[in-house]
């Protein structure tokens, strides 16, 4: 699970993976995010930051100085993956360099619900 400060707040991401008996290779099934008082279960990142952040009605023609909403979640996205691939490879200051990098697109990502 990550736990990332944004602002005065937390925001709780945690991929669910199924691993199969056959392969060894687990697959990301859901993401689970939280933040406040909502959450979403999604079958990816994208998608469940933009349930949390702008619920059913998300829209990404809004644009801000980040690019469109969905260009933010797409940033968000790629951040994330690449703190996980560092997680995996040992790189603890990648990974923190990408949880950074996390926390300010969400951070834009907040702005713009506002």
């Amino acid at each position: 699970m990550l736990v990332i400060p944004v602002e005065e707040s937390l925001i709780y991401i945690e991929p669910l993976y199924l691993k199969s008996e056959a392969t060894e290779m687990p697959e990301l099934k859901r993401v689970i995010v939280s933040f406040s008082d909502q959450i979403a279960m999604e079958s990816d990142l994208q998608t469940s930051l933009q349930k949390v952040f702008y619920g059913a009605s998300f829209s990404n023609s809004g644009r801000s100085s980040g690019g469109t909403l969905k260009d933010l979640a797409d940033r968000a996205y790629f951040h994330y993956m690449r703190a996980e691939q560092y997680i995996r490879e040992g790189n603890w200051k990648g990974y923190g360099e990408e949880i950074e990098n996390l926390k300010g697109v969400l951070t834009q990502m907040k702005s713009q619900g506002n």
